[in-house]
Protein backbone atom coordinates (compact mmCIF):
# COMPACT_ATOMS: atom_id res chain seq x y z
CA UNK A 1 0.00 0.00 0.00
CA UNK A 2 1.38 3.17 -1.18
CA UNK A 3 1.01 6.00 1.40
CA UNK A 4 1.47 9.64 0.75
CA UNK A 5 2.24 12.00 3.89
CA UNK A 6 1.65 15.91 3.15
CA UNK A 7 3.24 17.53 5.94
CA UNK A 8 5.54 15.12 7.15
CA UNK A 9 7.76 17.35 9.41
CA UNK A 10 4.92 18.82 11.60
CA UNK A 11 3.58 17.71 15.20
CA UNK A 12 1.35 14.55 13.86
CA UNK A 13 2.87 14.26 10.39
CA UNK A 14 6.21 13.08 11.75
CA UNK A 15 4.84 10.16 13.77
CA UNK A 16 2.87 8.94 11.06
CA UNK A 17 5.81 7.02 9.11
CA UNK A 18 6.41 4.84 12.58
CA UNK A 19 2.79 4.17 13.58
CA UNK A 20 2.27 3.20 9.63
CA UNK A 21 4.83 0.81 10.14
CA UNK A 22 4.19 -0.57 13.17
CA UNK A 23 0.64 -1.28 12.30
CA UNK A 24 1.35 -2.87 9.13
CA UNK A 25 4.70 -3.63 8.89
CA UNK A 26 7.47 -1.82 6.70
CA UNK A 27 7.54 -4.28 4.39
CA UNK A 28 4.32 -4.05 3.34
CA UNK A 29 3.81 -0.14 2.95
CA UNK A 30 5.44 2.44 0.86
CA UNK A 31 5.17 6.00 3.31
CA UNK A 32 6.51 8.40 0.90
CA UNK A 33 6.75 12.22 2.81
CA UNK A 34 6.57 15.30 1.15
CA UNK A 35 7.93 18.59 3.16
CA UNK A 36 7.90 22.20 1.79
CA UNK A 37 11.23 21.96 0.53
CA UNK A 38 9.80 18.84 -1.81
CA UNK A 39 6.40 20.46 -2.65
CA UNK A 40 4.96 24.11 -2.08
CA UNK A 41 1.78 23.17 -1.24
CA UNK A 42 0.32 26.43 -2.04
CA UNK A 43 1.21 25.87 -5.86
CA UNK A 44 -2.07 24.04 -6.64
CA UNK A 45 -1.07 22.87 -10.32
CA UNK A 46 1.79 21.34 -9.26
CA UNK A 47 0.25 19.53 -6.32
CA UNK A 48 -2.06 18.12 -8.71
CA UNK A 49 0.48 16.94 -11.30
CA UNK A 50 2.37 15.23 -7.98
CA UNK A 51 -0.93 13.38 -7.28
CA UNK A 52 -1.55 12.27 -10.47
CA UNK A 53 1.90 10.96 -11.10
CA UNK A 54 2.17 9.47 -7.79
CA UNK A 55 -1.27 8.07 -7.40
CA UNK A 56 -0.75 6.56 -3.78
CA UNK A 57 -3.36 4.12 -2.33
CA UNK A 58 -3.87 6.99 1.18
CA UNK A 59 -2.92 10.62 1.38
CA UNK A 60 -2.73 11.70 4.49
CA UNK A 61 -3.06 15.72 4.74
CA UNK A 62 -1.04 17.01 8.09
CA UNK A 63 -0.21 20.14 6.56
CA UNK A 64 -2.09 23.37 7.83
CA UNK A 65 -1.79 26.90 8.99
CA UNK A 66 -1.44 26.22 12.47
CA UNK A 67 -0.76 30.09 13.96
CA UNK A 68 -4.55 30.76 15.52
CA UNK A 69 -3.73 34.99 15.57
CA UNK A 70 -1.44 35.44 12.69
CA UNK A 71 -4.41 33.99 10.42
CA UNK A 72 -6.20 36.89 11.00
CA UNK A 73 -3.70 38.94 9.27
CA UNK A 74 -2.55 36.46 6.65
CA UNK A 75 -6.21 35.28 5.95
CA UNK A 76 -5.31 34.49 2.55
CA UNK A 77 -2.48 32.25 3.30
CA UNK A 78 -5.06 30.91 6.08
CA UNK A 79 -7.35 30.31 3.77
CA UNK A 80 -5.59 28.70 0.92
CA UNK A 81 -3.75 26.06 2.89
CA UNK A 82 -6.83 25.88 5.27
CA UNK A 83 -9.81 25.59 3.10
CA UNK A 84 -8.97 25.25 -0.81
CA UNK A 85 -6.16 22.74 -0.73
CA UNK A 86 -8.44 20.36 1.44
CA UNK A 87 -10.97 20.99 -1.20
CA UNK A 88 -8.93 20.04 -3.90
CA UNK A 89 -7.59 17.00 -2.19
CA UNK A 90 -10.70 15.65 -2.33
CA UNK A 91 -11.81 16.65 -5.49
CA UNK A 92 -8.36 14.67 -6.53
CA UNK A 93 -8.79 11.51 -4.08
CA UNK A 94 -12.01 10.96 -5.61
CA UNK A 95 -11.29 11.54 -8.96
CA UNK A 96 -8.14 9.01 -8.37
CA UNK A 97 -10.04 6.65 -5.56
CA UNK A 98 -7.56 7.38 -3.01
CA UNK A 99 -8.30 7.76 0.71
CA UNK A 100 -8.21 10.61 2.29
CA UNK A 101 -7.14 11.41 6.32
CA UNK A 102 -7.39 15.17 6.87
CA UNK A 103 -7.02 16.92 10.21
CA UNK A 104 -9.36 19.60 11.99
CA UNK A 105 -9.88 21.28 15.00
CA UNK A 106 -12.05 22.26 17.89
CA UNK A 107 -12.13 25.79 16.66
CA UNK A 108 -14.73 24.85 14.41
CA UNK A 109 -16.76 25.77 17.28
CA UNK A 110 -17.31 28.70 19.52
CA UNK A 111 -16.68 27.24 22.89
CA UNK A 112 -20.21 28.07 24.17
CA UNK A 113 -21.87 24.89 24.68
CA UNK A 114 -21.86 23.74 28.34
CA UNK A 115 -21.15 19.64 27.46
CA UNK A 116 -18.61 17.93 25.48
CA UNK A 117 -19.03 18.61 21.66
CA UNK A 118 -20.25 15.87 19.54
CA UNK A 119 -19.97 15.21 15.37
CA UNK A 120 -23.49 17.00 15.18
CA UNK A 121 -23.01 19.73 17.14
CA UNK A 122 -23.74 23.38 14.97
CA UNK A 123 -20.22 24.64 14.08
CA UNK A 124 -19.71 28.30 14.67
CA UNK A 125 -16.13 29.26 14.36
CA UNK A 126 -15.01 32.65 16.10
CA UNK A 127 -12.14 33.45 13.83
CA UNK A 128 -10.29 33.20 10.67
CA UNK A 129 -8.23 30.30 11.52
CA UNK A 130 -11.55 28.25 12.77
CA UNK A 131 -13.30 29.34 9.66
CA UNK A 132 -10.81 28.59 7.14
CA UNK A 133 -10.43 24.88 8.95
CA UNK A 134 -14.26 24.47 8.39
CA UNK A 135 -14.14 25.54 4.82
CA UNK A 136 -11.70 22.46 4.01
CA UNK A 137 -13.81 20.21 5.85
CA UNK A 138 -17.05 21.36 3.95
CA UNK A 139 -14.57 20.84 0.93
CA UNK A 140 -13.81 17.20 1.80
CA UNK A 141 -16.76 16.37 2.80
CA UNK A 142 -18.61 18.03 -0.82
CA UNK A 143 -16.15 16.41 -3.23
CA UNK A 144 -15.28 13.10 -1.62
CA UNK A 145 -15.87 9.68 -0.52
CA UNK A 146 -13.65 7.96 1.00
CA UNK A 147 -12.29 10.21 3.85
CA UNK A 148 -11.66 10.35 7.76
CA UNK A 149 -11.46 13.90 9.30
CA UNK A 150 -10.28 13.75 12.31
CA UNK A 151 -10.97 16.65 14.76
CA UNK A 152 -8.66 17.27 17.55
CA UNK A 153 -7.17 19.76 20.14
CA UNK A 154 -4.39 20.65 22.10
CA UNK A 155 -1.78 19.05 20.51
CA UNK A 156 1.66 18.30 21.71
CA UNK A 157 4.32 16.30 20.68
CA UNK A 158 8.09 16.02 20.18
CA UNK A 159 8.18 18.72 17.04
CA UNK A 160 6.87 21.56 16.27
CA UNK A 161 5.53 24.53 18.64
CA UNK A 162 3.42 23.75 21.10
CA UNK A 163 2.34 24.38 25.17
CA UNK A 164 4.08 21.77 26.29
CA UNK A 165 7.49 23.12 25.06
CA UNK A 166 6.95 26.40 25.96
CA UNK A 167 6.03 25.46 29.55
CA UNK A 168 9.34 23.39 29.32
CA UNK A 169 11.08 27.18 28.40
CA UNK A 170 9.90 28.69 31.05
CA UNK A 171 10.22 26.17 33.28
CA UNK A 172 14.05 26.25 33.41
CA UNK A 173 14.16 30.15 33.64
CA UNK A 174 11.54 31.15 35.86
CA UNK A 175 9.59 30.20 39.35
CA UNK A 176 6.46 31.19 38.62
CA UNK A 177 4.20 31.86 35.75
CA UNK A 178 0.12 33.17 35.24
CA UNK A 179 -1.95 30.95 32.90
CA UNK A 180 -5.59 30.61 32.01
CA UNK A 181 -7.70 28.91 33.74
CA UNK A 182 -11.62 29.54 32.21
CA UNK A 183 -10.56 27.46 29.22
CA UNK A 184 -10.99 23.72 29.27
CA UNK A 185 -10.43 21.07 26.80
CA UNK A 186 -8.21 17.92 25.86
CA UNK A 187 -4.57 18.03 25.55
CA UNK A 188 -3.81 15.01 22.87
CA UNK A 189 -0.55 13.87 22.15
CA UNK A 190 0.53 14.12 18.76
CA UNK A 191 2.02 9.90 18.84
CA UNK A 192 -1.29 9.08 19.83
CA UNK A 193 -3.24 10.83 16.99
CA UNK A 194 -1.13 9.39 14.63
CA UNK A 195 -1.37 5.60 16.15
CA UNK A 196 -5.31 6.17 15.98
CA UNK A 197 -4.63 7.03 11.91
CA UNK A 198 -3.33 4.11 11.68
CA UNK A 199 -5.61 2.08 13.31
CA UNK A 200 -8.53 3.40 10.98
CA UNK A 201 -7.01 3.00 8.22
CA UNK A 202 -6.01 -0.69 8.73
CA UNK A 203 -9.24 -1.23 9.40
CA UNK A 204 -11.03 0.97 6.16
CA UNK A 205 -8.37 0.27 3.64
CA UNK A 206 -10.41 -2.19 1.79
CA UNK A 207 -13.71 -0.23 2.65
CA UNK A 208 -15.89 0.89 -0.66
CA UNK A 209 -17.33 4.63 -0.72
CA UNK A 210 -20.68 2.91 0.65
CA UNK A 211 -19.11 2.19 4.12
CA UNK A 212 -20.92 4.12 6.75
CA UNK A 213 -17.65 4.75 8.98
CA UNK A 214 -16.45 7.01 6.50
CA UNK A 215 -16.75 10.58 7.94
CA UNK A 216 -15.93 13.67 10.71
CA UNK A 217 -14.84 11.92 13.81
CA UNK A 218 -13.98 13.47 17.35
CA UNK A 219 -10.20 12.16 18.74
CA UNK A 220 -8.86 14.01 22.28
CA UNK A 221 -7.15 13.46 25.12
CA UNK A 222 -9.18 12.53 29.14
CA UNK A 223 -9.32 13.85 31.56
CA UNK A 224 -10.43 17.41 30.03
CA UNK A 225 -8.93 20.12 32.26
CA UNK A 226 -7.96 23.79 31.92
CA UNK A 227 -4.73 25.31 30.43
CA UNK A 228 -3.73 26.38 34.03
CA UNK A 229 -4.05 22.53 35.23
CA UNK A 230 -2.28 21.23 32.29
CA UNK A 231 0.52 23.52 33.09
CA UNK A 232 1.03 22.32 36.69
CA UNK A 233 1.04 18.56 35.20
CA UNK A 234 3.79 19.25 33.01
CA UNK A 235 5.70 21.09 35.57
CA UNK A 236 5.14 18.76 38.07
CA UNK A 237 6.46 15.64 35.68
CA UNK A 238 9.24 17.76 34.23
CA UNK A 239 9.96 17.95 37.63
CA UNK A 240 10.21 14.52 38.80
CA UNK A 241 11.93 13.72 35.36
CA UNK A 242 15.21 16.64 36.04
CA UNK A 243 13.97 18.19 33.42
CA UNK A 244 13.39 21.69 35.60
CA UNK A 245 15.84 22.16 38.41
CA UNK A 246 12.65 23.70 40.57
CA UNK A 247 8.59 23.98 40.75
CA UNK A 248 6.76 26.49 39.25
CA UNK A 249 4.06 27.82 40.52
CA UNK A 250 0.97 28.31 38.52
CA UNK A 251 -1.22 31.47 39.08
CA UNK A 252 -4.49 31.23 37.72
CA UNK A 253 -6.34 33.55 35.34
CA UNK A 254 -9.31 34.61 33.94
CA UNK A 255 -8.94 34.94 29.94
CA UNK A 256 -9.85 38.70 30.10
CA UNK A 257 -6.42 39.18 31.92
CA UNK A 258 -4.73 37.68 29.20
CA UNK A 259 -6.77 39.55 25.87
CA UNK A 260 -5.25 37.90 22.51
CA UNK A 261 -5.88 39.00 19.07
CA UNK A 262 -8.31 36.10 18.32
CA UNK A 263 -11.27 34.82 21.03
CA UNK A 264 -10.35 31.39 21.89
CA UNK A 265 -13.03 29.01 22.28
CA UNK A 266 -13.65 28.89 26.88
CA UNK A 267 -15.30 25.29 26.14
CA UNK A 268 -12.23 22.76 24.09
CA UNK A 269 -13.96 19.91 24.76
CA UNK A 270 -14.31 16.95 22.46
CA UNK A 271 -16.95 13.77 23.23
CA UNK A 272 -15.03 11.23 21.34
CA UNK A 273 -18.26 8.77 22.00
CA UNK A 274 -18.45 8.06 18.10
CA UNK A 275 -14.87 7.12 17.27
CA UNK A 276 -15.43 4.74 19.97
CA UNK A 277 -18.24 3.10 19.38
CA UNK A 278 -17.05 2.80 15.29
CA UNK A 279 -13.23 2.28 15.97
CA UNK A 280 -12.95 0.90 19.21
CA UNK A 281 -10.50 3.57 19.99
CA UNK A 282 -10.42 5.46 23.26
CA UNK A 283 -9.28 9.01 24.27
CA UNK A 284 -5.74 9.75 24.51
CA UNK A 285 -4.41 9.02 28.26
CA UNK A 286 -2.72 12.42 27.72
CA UNK A 287 -0.66 12.13 31.31
CA UNK A 288 0.73 9.30 30.23
CA UNK A 289 1.58 10.20 26.63
CA UNK A 290 3.18 13.36 28.25
CA UNK A 291 5.36 11.46 30.78
CA UNK A 292 6.83 9.14 28.13
CA UNK A 293 7.80 12.70 25.75
CA UNK A 294 9.10 14.28 28.95
CA UNK A 295 11.24 11.11 29.64
CA UNK A 296 12.19 10.88 25.86
CA UNK A 297 13.42 14.45 26.33
CA UNK A 298 15.39 14.04 29.57
CA UNK A 299 17.17 11.03 28.12
CA UNK A 300 17.97 13.39 25.18
CA UNK A 301 19.11 16.47 27.99
CA UNK A 302 21.09 13.71 30.06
Amino acid sequence: MKVLVLGSMGQVGSEIENSLNLRFGSSKINIIKLTRKDLDLMHFEELKATLFDLVPNVLINAAAYTAVDSAEKENINANKLNGALPSLLGLICSELNIILIHFSTDYVFNGLLARPYNELDVVRPLGTYGMSKLDGEEGIRKHCDRYIILRTAWVFGNNGNNFVKKMIEIGKNKTDIRVISDQIGSPTSAKSIAITVSEILFKMKDADKNDKRWGTYHYSGFPYISWAEFAEEIFEQAFQKGIIDNMVTVHKINSLEFPTFVKRPKNSRLDCNKIEENFDIGPDNWKKSLGELLSSWGITNA
